[in-house]
């Protein structure tokens, strides 16, 4: 969801791994500033938030 007012996007993901999340971050942190939300792991794979903000 975007949020205008806060100029924010955050995401509700789900990834095979906590390393697919870790590559994503490192990723998106060239370009904006990451904030994650707690991992959970569900069953084979893992979900949870990613907020960004431009840098």
């Amino acid at each position: 969801t975007f949020d205008q007012k806060r100029q924010i996007l955050h995401l509700q993901l789900r990834a095979a791994n906590f390393a697919s999340f870790d590559k994503l971050r490192s990723a998106l942190a060239t370009d904006y500033v990451v904030q994650q939300d707690a991992l959970q792991k569900e069953g084979d794979a893992v979900s949870g938030g990613v907020t960004l903000r431009r840098k």
